[in-house]
């Protein structure tokens, strides 16, 4: 019985510490929100002896042996890129600005055995399922990809927002008017715009997007003469005035019809040509709100109360140079 007891005793207490370890598992994409669920994958660690956790995202099956674990960590330490974590506690982690159908490495790093280790996945991203999706939005930019047939034809336009809706509530111009001026494409594709790249042609000096600006991005099905496939109402009559009573001021150009056929901060999207319009597309059209991402910046400001009352108090706000106050 003593020789049975020890002998299981040398099995527990010989047994070997395996040390820190780092289970990773790669969420559902259903877990995602709609909008963001072909760029963004989620993950979830499982630690024990670990206290911090640097993580990558590298596009491609990239071996482990081509990354610098130390590297890897210190960018990440400057990116943002470090969690901590605690002992049999999930942690989740989401990383956005992915494209949609595309493999990925994921890599983790952290210490074991007074050395900084990896540990990675191979994951891919879901397909695009919308004709719209925004990709990426930047302080300066964005990026969106268009989902759409392999020969299918189609003219985008991009605008500011506050641009576009003056000009629709005012209706000096539609959908149709902004098309027909737009770029035309055909097939899928990945545009990355940055402010002040030229638009329509070389330049021209494009838009420029600060921090935080909305713009409006929409496409429609063209033909391959750039001609957008939509019909016009008949009952509105183009040759004087609306049922407001006043001029219409929609395009005049004649509409070609067709059968009907029917994605970081960005705002709404839809399949749905605007409710006033005059003109609807027959072919494949969608429109996307886009917001430019904030910028958090450390600036001192300076209050000083420069008259009062018995129900009002005026105050001048001066922030550093490099800085204005709105």
């Amino acid at each position: 019985m003593v020789g049975v007891m020890a002998f299981a005793t040398c099995l527990t207490s010989c047994k070997k510490d395996e040390g820190p370890t780092l289970d990773i598992t790669v969420n559902g994409s259903e877990e995602l929100a709609e909008e963001i669920r072909s760029t963004s994958a989620s993950f979830t660690i499982k630690t024990s002896g670990v206290e911090a956790v640097a993580y990558l995202v590298e596009e491609g099956n990239v071996a482990e042996s081509t990354k610098d674990a130390a590297v890897v960590y210190a960018e990440a330490e400057e990116d943002g890129r470090v969690v901590t974590v605690a002992d049999n506690a999930p942690t989740t982690i989401n990383v956005y600005s992915l494209e949609g159908g595309k493999e990925y490495t994921v890599f983790f790093v952290y210490t074991k055995e007074g050395k900084l280790v990896f540990k990675s996945k191979v994951f891919t991203t879901p397909a695009y399922d919308r004709l719209i999706t925004v990709v990426e939005s930047r302080k300066d930019g964005f990026k969106f990809h268009f989902n759409v047939p392999d020969t299918m034809n189609y003219l985008y336009a991009l605008l500011p927002t506050e641009q576009y809706n003056a000009f629709r509530s005012s209706r000096w111009a539609d959908d149709v008017t902004f098309l027909s001026d737009g770029i035309q494409l055909k097939g899928p594709q990945t545009i990355n715009y940055t402010s002040g790249q030229d638009w329509y042609e070389e330049g021209d000096g494009g838009f420029f997007i600060h921090p935080g600006s909305a713009f409006t991005l929409m496409i429609a099905e063209c033909d391959a003469e750039g001609n957008l496939l939509y019909e016009q109402n008949p009952n509105v009559d183009f040759g004087g005035e609306d049922d407001w009573g006043g001029e219409v001021w929609g395009p005049m150009a004649p509409a070609t019809r067709a059968g009907e056929v029917k994605a970081p901060r960005m705002g709404a999207y839809t399949e749905e040509p605007w409710y006033t319009d005059d003109f609807y597309p027959t072919g494949l059209y969608a429109r996307q709100n886009l917001l430019a991402a904030l910028e958090m910046v450390e600036s001192k400001v300076k209050l000083e109360l420069i008259g009062k009352t018995e129900r009002r108090i005026k105050i001048r706000c001066t922030a550093d140079d490099e800085y204005s106050m709105l």
